[in-house]
């Protein structure tokens, strides 16, 4: 039977909605290229790579990266370049429940929706000194999410963080890096000398920071209920360090 002029308008139609509301979902976008190993670290390379996430799509577009797809281990040290490529990017679902130790180094740029969400069982968390990382959030439903991109570490026992972490402070779908963590027992905090800012609510609702340790070549500005609601105990030890 000939379809009709109507049915073949419907259809196109139909793929134009498709495809809308697909790039107004979070994904990436770029030129696929090769695939490679390091040290249980699977990744890919990427030219013109982007991130687009609903309200904000095309935001964040870092060039030539490589994208790390998954790893295997407990100890993930990520180095200073994959493949070549001196920006890296973890990717959604990379991590999974057998990582207890995560070094991220200074060349991850961006953290993709959910990138560690898995990982579940992490004790120990260390953002080297002089990174700026952008951090996409975390939850069942992108655009449900309340949970930044740490926020389901529940074993966490210290974090190091060295440098600034960034994420739409006006976006309604996203929220801050720690924002609502509860562990399942006190965990130390440790702020290195680089660390210039830290953003709204990224240690908001995390009642279980027993401690605080910064050691700040400056102050560090502290934006909107930094450590909002976190816990009336906590110690905090601050030593200055001279450049």
């Amino acid at each position: 039977m000939k379809e009709s002029p109507l049915g073949k308008r419907l259809l196109i139609l139909s793929v134009l909605l498709l495809m809308v509301c697909g790039q107004m979902l979070a994904g990436r976008s770029g030129s696929v290229g090769d695939n490679g190993m390091y040290n249980g670290i699977r990744y890919t390379r990427y030219s013109n790579y982007s991130y687009y996430y609903y309200d904000v799509y095309d935001s964040y577009n870092l060039g030539d990266v490589a994208v790390i797809t998954s790893f295997s281990g407990t100890q993930m040290i990520i180095p200073e370049s994959l493949g070549g490529c001196s920006k890296i990017v973890i990717g959604s679902g990379a991590l999974t429940s057998s990582v207890r130790d995560l070094q991220i180094s200074k060349s991850v740029k961006l953290l993709e929706f959910n990138a560690v969400y898995n990982a579940t069982n992490i004790e120990s968390l260390t953002i080297a000194d002089g990174t700026t990382l952008i951090c996409l959030g975390a939850g069942q439903e992108e655009k449900t999410s309340q949970n930044g991109s740490f926020s389901y570490l529940k074993k966490l026992q210290s974090v190091y963080l060295g440098g600034n972490l960034e994420y739409d402070e006006n976006s309604e779908y996203y929220n801050a890096p720690f924002y609502n963590l509860n562990t399942e027992q006190a965990f130390s905090l440790t702020i290195g000398p680089n660390v210039t800012s830290i953003p709204e609510r990224c240690f908001g609702n995390c009642d279980d920071i027993k401690s605080i340790k910064a050691m700040p070549q400056t102050p560090p500005s502290l934006d909107y209920n930094a450590f909002g609601n976190t816990s009336k105990t906590v110690s905090v030890k601050v030593s200055y360090k001279t450049k």
